[in-house]
C-alpha cells in the first residue's frame, strides 16, 4: 500500500486519537462510572467497565498500529 503524505499524516492522527481516548477511558474508568451510594453503577451512566475492557481490546490493535504507520515513508505524490 502506497500512501502520499497528506494520506498518511491522516491517518496517524486518528489512531493516535485513538490509542489517546483509549487510555484515557481505560486509565480513569473509576472516575467515569456513574455510581449509586450504594456503589453499584446507574443504569444510565453512559460509562461501564466492559467500555474500558472494550478500549483495552483496541488498544491491543492501535498502538501497534500505529507504530508501523509512523515507521512508512510517504510516497511524493
Amino acid at each position: 500500500m502506497r500512501l502520499n503524505k497528506a494520506e498518511l499524516e491522516y491517518l496517524i492522527d486518528y489512531v493516535e486519537g485513538s490509542v489517546r481516548n483509549g487510555r484515557y477511558y481505560v486509565s480513569n474508568i473509576e472516575k467515569l462510572v456513574t455510581k449509586n451510594k450504594d456503589g453499584s453503577i446507574r443504569k444510565n451512566s453512559y460509562m461501564d467497565y466492559q467500555v474500558a475492557e472494550g478500549w483495552a481490546e483496541d488498544l491491543k490493535f492501535f498502538e501497534p498500529l500505529l507504530d508501523k504507520l509512523k515507521a512508512i515513508k510517504p510516497t511524493d505524490d
